[in-house]
């Protein structure tokens, strides 16, 4: 499914449609900019805490940055790095954690503000409180548009509006 709405594989059956156009002929600029995806893997580029942030919207205040970086609990870590968001997260943001390369990437997702949000696995890596506070924060930026959730957990799904079981036959 993940790879079916952004695009990367092509429907064999039915369509996906977004705002009543179908994204097979859509523009991928176009889809692009309605769809933001934190994978399950996140990637992380060189550079500082902020710099990775605001890779979701290059023109963001540092308030913006530092909004997004709240709700997705960013800011419970970073004052306790060197630096706080000025630190050097290292190549592939290796100089973080899993759970703390998530919340950068789902930060990043907030900041870009897309009305389409797909989190693949947002809970990954986290623990009970970095995990509450990340779904607490989701809700409230997620409010006015849709937020896909991939996930296993049974807290996350109920959470959500609607539940699609991707085992059951379509």
């Amino acid at each position: 499914m993940r790879a079916l709405l952004i695009r990367l594989a092509e429907p064999q059956s039915g369509r996906i449609v977004i705002d009543g156009h179908d994204i097979t002929g859509m523009p991928l600029a176009r889809l692009r900019q309605l769809v933001t995806m934190v994978p399950q893997e996140p990637w992380l580029h060189t550079g500082t805490l902020e710099e990775n942030i605001r890779y979701g919207n290059p023109q963001a205040t540092r308030a913006e940055v530092l909004t997004a970086a709240r709700r997705a609990g960013v800011n419970a870590f970073a004052g306790r790095l060197p630096h706080g968001y000025d630190f050097e997260v290292g190549e592939h943001g290796l100089r973080l954690s899993g759970g703390q390369r998530r919340r950068v990437a789902v930060a990043r997702a907030l900041l870009r503000d897309a009305p389409l949000l797909l989190l693949d696995g947002p809970k990954t890596g986290l623990d009970p409180a970095a995990e509450a506070d990340l779904i607490t924060g989701l809700l409230a930026a997620a409010a006015g548009k849709t937020a896909l959730l991939v996930t296993h957990q049974p807290r996350l799904v109920g959470l959500a509006d609607q539940v699609m079981d991707s085992t059951a036959a379509w």
